[in-house]
């Protein structure tokens, strides 16, 4: 599989190898979307235990000579407005542990879906050549053929785009550090040169 290279004029050059998997990853994709989706949960249910319940220091009553059954607490879980056994919890942890390769291969799966459909793409583009001025810089990159919606671009360890940063749909990220989620939600994935190479994407 190869990956399109736009200049800054937006002209599409040469095309680079993108690593080529053999097989289907089905599997690892369920697995990693999964866990995705599972990091993402909103943690809004709590409920509270005997302990984090107000009140309850004194004994109701004596431990004999009443006839009624011992008590240590009002907020003994068995009582109304007492603490809550098997409740949810905010702590519950939902992460589910996926081995780095079955992770590597979810995420080669995704970016090559990516590139057939062409919302990703390597932008051949450096700090010294991209305008200093947003709108100009603005300009550069709506040459590009963007699909609608939001852009990441993926940069390399010393890259520094002062001009694209205050652009409200683009997001600026190192290449080193894309993940799964990343891929799902951006709808074009744009790879400066050195980013590309830094996270060795090609053969």
């Amino acid at each position: 599989m190869q990956i399109k290279i736009y200049d800054i004029k937006g002209k599409l050059g040469k095309k680079e190898d993108f690593v080529s998997l053999k097989k289907k990853p089905k599997d690892n994709l369920i697995l990693m979307i999964s866990r995705v989706f599972n990091l993402s949960q909103l943690k809004s249910s709590h409920t509270k235990t005997r302990a984090e319940r107000r009140g309850g220091g004194a004994k109701p009553w004596r431990q004999k000579g009443t006839g009624r059954a011992r008590v240590g607490s009002n907020r003994t879980p068995l009582w109304r407005k007492g603490g809550i056994i098997f409740g949810p919890r905010k702590e519950k942890n939902y992460e589910k542990k996926i081995n780095k390769k079955s992770r590597n291969i979810a995420k080669l799966h995704l970016l090559g879906q990516k590139i057939k459909s062409r919302e990703a793409f390597i932008w051949n583009v450096s700090a010294q050549n991209l305008p200093k001025k947003t709108k100009e810089a603005e300009i550069a990159l709506l040459k590009l053929p963007l699909k609608t919606g939001t852009v990441l671009v993926l940069t390399g360890k010393k890259e520094n785009f002062k001009s694209l940063k205050n652009i409200s749909y683009l997001t600026l990220k190192r290449a080193a550090g894309l993940n799964l989620s990343q891929i799902l939600k951006f709808n074009n994935l744009i790879f400066t040169k050195s980013g590309f190479y830094e996270k060795k994407f090609n053969n």
